[in-house]
């Protein structure tokens, strides 16, 4: 009877958690019992989530932008993974359960940019206005599903309340790996988007071609974007 107890407990307290969280966060409260004897909790960890302050609409107010991941099928948010050991089984989780990273603005009319599958994102920096329509622009990078190490750099505007793509180059993900406990810097991507002097320089990892002279090859260019059409 003590045993069927000790059950009757930890299923109330997982019970207890789930009208706190959603479904993809509070499996790490579920116990299996396997054999009427063996307990066996999976373990979840949370997903990190970014925001972004800048005046990305040009009405001279502060807005701010919210990076979330959630299910695409039922608009839920998925918060946390489970520590799986492949690779393969991580991404088919995020496949099932519709995974969709999403990025919204903290204005009530603006449009919601969907990214598509992942675990978040690696970066979100405000680039301030670049191709001066009084507006912020803003760069990112996610933090894919998949099994390669060259990833995009996005940069985006808010041109009549919708989200509109003004330039992307590749960059490599080795940018964002953490050396001695040291984080990477947050409001730059290290080796390929930068701020030098004063002003925005970026570097294609993948556009070699891209350079008139053979010197200049592996050298920053100046980041130009053109406004919104």
């Amino acid at each position: 009877m003590k045993f069927i107890s000790i059950i009757i407990m930890l299923v109330l307290g997982a019970c207890s958690q789930t009208s706190q969280k959603n479904i993809q966060s509070n499996k790490d409260t579920l116990v299996k019992i396997k054999n009427n004897s063996t307990k066996h909790v999976v373990k979840y960890y949370p997903l990190e989530k970014k925001l972004l302050i800048g005046d990305f609409d040009g009405d001279g107010k502060t807005d701010t932008l919210y990076q979330n991941n959630i299910n695409s099928e039922t608009s839920l948010p998925i918060d946390s993974l489970p520590e799986l050991e492949e690779w393969d089984d991580i991404i088919s989780y995020l496949d099932q359960n519709y995974s969709n990273i999403i990025i919204t603005s903290s204005k009530n009319k603006a449009d919601t940019l969907h990214l598509g599958a992942g675990f978040g994102l690696f970066c979100l920096i405000n680039l301030g206005d670049l191709n001066h329509d009084k507006k912020d622009e803003f760069a990112f990078v996610t933090e894919n599903a998949d099994y390669s190490r060259v990833n995009h750099c996005y940069i985006y505007s808010i041109c009549n309340k919708k989200f509109i793509q003004l330039k992307s180059f590749y960059i490599h993900e080795g940018s964002f790996d953490s050396y001695d406990n040291l984080i990477p810097k947050q409001n730059e991507i290290a080796n390929f988007l930068e701020k030098q002097n004063g002003k925005w320089m970026y570097m294609d990892y993948l556009d070699d071609m891209a350079y008139e002279n053979e010197k200049d090859v592996g050298k920053f260019k100046v980041l130009k974007l053109n406004k919104c059409k």
